[in-house]
């Protein structure tokens, strides 16, 4: 490799080997961008000198998952997905000397060959070998990364942090409160991490998209406010974030698989409420009171939904102004949940997809085409199956 290189780009390159050599060759003290999204079908180790690449502004790992030879067989992309892992380890310092660093995406790619919804839950699970049992996920051990160490400190540069399916351990460190550049946070399947969400996190106000999911050891409050009582993860509802377009972006809350405890949602919804994805699963302690404020969001997805009686500590009643959300395009309330009996069973009668879309009409508010073309295409009966439960 040339020591010149700063940016270097080999995803979905599916190379039938590991990278340690290539990785090794990378690091001349000057590299800026490293995408290795699907790049190796062996396992690679991160080298010790990679951390010490103080330039380095995007860094990206992920298995291959979207093979497309036809003459790959289901179980050799298995085995293939299975050992494109990723090693090394996190040292003391973290990622503290990458001083640009501004977007870090490990391990895995948002969506495994076999799951739309989760990277490493019951994926080419074999029930007859050893699995991670916890009391909420099953994870396959074979997807989980190596790569391990102490969840890392980040440099204050840091816009975008998702750490999926990796061995790290430790908690989450206290010097992440001051990172006030940071607006996605995603942790994913980190079946090692024994920590207490810090509430000083409230103070990072800048926050447009979280995704906290299959983190059994996770625990804590989520601070809605910060320690002052004033802002905090309320800024992820009521501030409008512009992308370079200035379109405002999407801001999503996505909590599954926690022992987090207390209030899942803020108490009020502020006026200015941005928020178009709210999906809480399976988290035990999580609840408290649905604000009918919740009609001052945008949202396109709600989804309150649980197994086994693990998501049973909401309040009072589920609000009728959900009803009158006019971008809503899909709502799932399933399982046992704690919301008053007659409240469920008024959107029973009174909030089908048919009387959602009157509502709507009525009010002079537009439907999503999304609902409408839906309907035309696979029936109404399937639309409300699929997309709009209330039980």
């Amino acid at each position: 490799m040339a020591p010149t290189l700063r940016v270097v780009d080999l995803s979905y390159q599916k190379y039938y080997h590991n990278g340690n050599k290539v990785l090794q060759s990378l690091c001349n003290g000057i590299l800026e961008s490293l995408d290795l999204h699907g790049a190796f079908l062996g396992t690679t180790t991160l080298p010790p000198c990679f951390w010490r690449e103080t330039n380095m502004v995007t860094f990206g790992f992920s298995r291959p998952h979207d093979y497309e030879e036809k003459y790959i067989s289901k179980v050799l992309k298995t085995k293939l997905y299975q050992q494109s892992k990723l090693n090394g380890s996190f040292p003391s310092f973290g990622l503290s000397m990458m001083k640009q660093l501004s977007r870090f995406e490990c391990c895995d790619a948002q969506h495994g060959p076999a799951s739309r919804d989760y990277a490493v839950i019951d994926l080419f699970l074999d029930k007859s070998k050893q699995t991670i049992k916890t009391d909420v996920a099953v994870i396959n051990p074979n997807l989980i990364h190596p790569l391990h160490g102490e969840l890392p400190i980040l440099p204050l540069s840091i816009t975008n942090f998702q750490l999926l399916a990796t061995s790290v351990n430790g908690s989450i460190p206290k010097q992440w409160c001051q990172l006030t550049k940071l607006i996605r946070l995603k942790l994913l399947a980190l079946p090692m991490l024994r920590s207490t969400l810090p509430p000083c996190l409230g103070n990072v106000t800048g926050l447009i998209y979280i995704e906290l999911n299959q983190l059994i050891g996770l625990t804590g409050e989520i601070p809605w406010f910060d320690q002052y009582g004033y802002n905090g993860w309320i800024n992820l509802v009521n501030t409008r974030s512009f992308g370079s377009f200035g379109q405002i972006q999407n801001t999503d809350i996505n909590i599954h698989e926690t022992n987090l405890v207390g209030q899942a949602l803020p108490v009020v919804f502020p006026v200015q409420c941005t928020l178009k994805t709210i999906i809480l699963r399976n988290n035990p302690h999580l609840g408290g009171i649905l604000s009918p404020s919740i009609r001052n969001c945008p949202l396109i997805e709600i989804k309150i939904e649980s197994s086994g009686g693990r998501h049973g500590n909401f309040t009072g009643d589920l609000p009728q102004s959900i009803c009158s959300i006019c971008t809503l395009e899909k709502l799932r309330i399933e399982g046992p949940n704690g919301f008053n009996s007659a409240s469920i069973k008024w959107f029973h009668n009174h909030c089908n997809v048919t009387q959602h879309v009157e509502l709507c009409k009525s009010n002079n508010k537009s439907v999503p085409p999304v609902i409408l073309e839906s309907i035309r295409k696979n029936g109404l009966e399937k639309f409300q199956q699929d997309n709009w439960l209330c039980k």
